[in-house]
């Protein structure tokens, strides 16, 4: 199978049909994004401006999620520092029933061990009501 090389250059188009042509396109792209069959007939002003509105949509949803995102990393660390506050109290209390009143600690490790399992086992099933709710709005 032989290839061949073309080398003949397309003729040039006139000033006037390459903006038609360009024109054209554009008003196929655009009924193409907004999923209209119909095309409209716009001029390369109109068409510049869409484009341009467009551009400062993306450009501000863009900064929305940028800052939803710096919002949540700020709501993660907090959390965090919660579970630390909360872990701490519990060692320092669980430290001083042992110095002070021994005979107590088996209480309060039934406590924190219940307490823990409550609030993991309410954390799972509200995640998981969460997601049952979130299957029945689709």
């Amino acid at each position: 199978m032989q290839t061949e090389v073309v080398t003949k250059q397309p003729e040039p188009q006139s000033e006037q049909k390459m903006v038609e042509t360009k024109r054209e396109n554009m008003e196929m792209l655009l009924a193409g994004l907004s999923g209209s069959d119909n095309l409209p007939k716009l001029t390369t002003e109109q068409v510049d401006r869409v484009l341009s509105d467009r551009s400062k949509l993306y450009d501000y949803i863009h900064a929305d999620k940028k800052d939803d995102f710096e919002l949540s990393k700020i709501d993660k660390r907090n959390n965090l520092h919660y579970l630390y506050v909360g872990v701490g109290a519990v060692i320092l209390l669980s430290l001083l029933v042992l110095k002070f009143k021994p005979e107590y600690f088996s209480q309060l490790l039934q406590a924190i061990v219940t307490t823990l399992g409550g609030s993991l086992g309410g954390y799972g099933f509200g995640k998981y009501q969460g997601k049952k709710d979130a299957k029945k709005e689709d």
